[in-house]
C-alpha cells in the first residue's frame, strides 16, 4: 500500500464562474476569472489486494481540503472534495481476463458554482493470443450513465443545470493490440581515435 500527502498553492489560477448577464439578469453566463489564491491540502491512499490467485483488487482514495480566495480582499472559503476508485481483474482459463472498475467524484465547488457528485463504471473482457496479440472489448458506463449536474448561486438566484456529455454516456470500444519485440540488442562498433603508435605513448 502507499500513503501520500501534500499541499499545493496556486496564485492567479484561471477558474470558471457563472454570474448573471448584466444586460439580462434572467440569463446566466459562463466567464473565466483569475482566483487570487487557491490552496489544496490533500491525502491519498492506494491499497492493492490479491484475495486469490485469479482475483486482484486495487483501491484508491483521495481527500482534498481546498481554500479559495477569489479576490485579493475577499475572505478565503474552504471546501472538501473526495475521489475514490476501485478496480478488479479476474483471470480466467485460456488467457481470458475480465476487468471491472468504479470511480466516484464528490461534489466539487469552484467559486459560486459547483458540480454534483458523479459515479462512473467500466467493464471489459480481454483475450490474449500468445505473448503479443490482445483483443479487448470495453463498455463505458454500462450501469446508469451519469449526468453532469451543475449549480450556481449568486445575488438573488440559485440555478441548476443538467447536462449530458459524450464522456459520461454509455459507449462501446473494441481494441486490438500487438506488441512488437522490444529490447533487441544491436551490435555497437567502437571507433577508436588515434593510431597504435600514439596509443603506445600513453
Amino acid at each position: 500500500y502507499s500513503l501520500t500527502g501534500g499541499v499545493a498553492i496556486q496564485t492567479d489560477g484561471i477558474q470558471q464562474t457563472i454570474p448573471p448577464d448584466p444586460t439580462n439578469p434572467d440569463m446566466l453566463q459562463i466567464v473565466w476569472v483569475n482566483f487570487d489564491t487557491t490552496k489544496s491540502y490533500y491525502a491519498s491512499a492506494s491499497i492493492p489486494l490479491q484475495p486469490t490467485r485469479w482475483w486482484s483488487v486495487n483501491l484508491n482514495g483521495t481527500y482534498i481540503r481546498q481554500g479559495q480566495r477569489i479576490g485579493r480582499n475577499s475572505p478565503e472559503e474552504h471546501y472538501n472534495f473526495g475521489y475514490a476508485s476501485a478496480s478488479m481483474t479476474f483471470t480466467l482459463p485460456a488467457k481470458f481476463y475480465i476487468d471491472l472498475s468504479y470511480r466516484y467524484q464528490s461534489r466539487v465547488r469552484l467559486g459560486n458554482c459547483w458540480v454534483e457528485q458523479m459515479h462512473f463504471n467500466d467493464a471489459s473482457i480481454k483475450k490474449r493470443f500468445g505473448d503479443k496479440f490482445t483483443a479487448t472489448f470495453t463498455v463505458r458506463n454500462p450501469i446508469a450513465p451519469p449526468t453532469q449536474k451543475v449549480g450556481a448561486r449568486g445575488d438573488g438566484f440559485v440555478r441548476m443545470v443538467e447536462t449530458y456529455q459524450n464522456w459520461t454516456s454509455r459507449s462501446y470500444q473494441l481494441s486490438l493490440t500487438y506488441n512488437f519485440k522490444t529490447g533487441k540488442a544491436f551490435r555497437r562498433k567502437n571507433v577508436e581515435a588515434g593510431a597504435a603508435e600514439e596509443k603506445s605513448r600513453l
